[in-house]
């Protein structure tokens, strides 16, 4: 009787643990493999991809040729050094984006003008742009308005307009490019129609700037460069006086976003 027992308690022992056994490996607890199954199949979800930076500030400089014909005063030709500051800012979740630039001539590299004159502009644009494309198509396509401003200043002669103002309209076509490895570059061009007036006064059809330009945006040996070609024409009288201004503008410049 005893050894029946010993015998009837050793197999409910052996029993029992072969089913706590084939419990925690199937049916019951889930093992050590089965508990990091879950935290590891968590960390491969793909990631949303982080958002491009909001605002973006870039300087360059151009060498600008430049033609200048008014009434009564013989025609001007210069080329010359300009820098220009560029800011945007893109309005997260949103089609809408703010523009800012301004451009000065820092000093004229050559010019057909009397010894002790000189000939140099000062711009300031503000536009507010709304984007007519989706934000994950590679192509975009903008419009843009605004106010614009723009003065010569002369010394050691009287000609040149002063403080003309006025409402813009702009439509900007980009394409941005995509390589595998490699940073993307943005190829794009725009077109600019201004009307402006000497103060603020109300504009004319007949005063008028109009400008189109191309530009490239990338990394060059990981440096985020820019290079530029721009063409504008200005238009402006006032019954008795004219001006036109003609120019063109090769640019490179440096760009960071934040």
């Amino acid at each position: 009787m005893g050894d029946f027992a010993r015998v009837s308690g050793s197999l409910l022992l052996v029993s029992w643990c072969a089913g706590s056994i084939a419990w925690a490996s199937g049916a019951g607890l889930p093992s050590r493999q089965a508990e990091r199954t879950p935290a590891s199949s968590l960390t491969q979800k793909a990631r949303p991809a982080k958002p491009a930076p909001p605002n973006a500030l870039a300087l360059s400089f151009s060498t600008t040729s430049t033609s200048l014909r008014q009434t009564g005063i013989n025609p001007v030709s210069a080329s010359l050094l300009t820098a220009k500051l560029d800011y945007r800012r893109q309005f997260q979740k949103s089609r809408w984006s703010l523009g800012l630039n301004t451009f000065l001539t820092l000093l004229p590299v050559s010019s057909n003008l009397p010894a002790g004159a000189s000939l140099r502009f000062l711009g300031v644009n503000g536009r507010l742009g709304y984007r007519l494309t989706d934000a994950a198509s590679p192509w975009s396509v903008e419009t843009a308005f605004g106010l614009y401003y723009q003065t010569t200043l002369v010394s050691g002669s009287s000609f040149g307009y002063q403080h003309l103002t006025g409402p813009q309209l702009l439509l900007r076509v980009a394409r941005i490019f995509r390589t595998a490895g490699a940073a993307p570059s943005l190829l794009g061009g725009y077109a600019k129609y201004a009307m402006m007036s000497e103060g603020f006064r109300l504009a004319r059809m007949t005063n008028h700037e109009m400008a189109a330009g191309l530009s490239w945006a990338g990394k060059i040996a990981q440096l985020p460069l820019s290079f530029s070609l721009d063409y504008a024409t200005l238009e402006f009288g006032d019954g008795v006086d004219t001006i036109s201004v003609r120019s063109f503008s090769v640019g490179a410049g440096y760009r960071w976003s934040f």
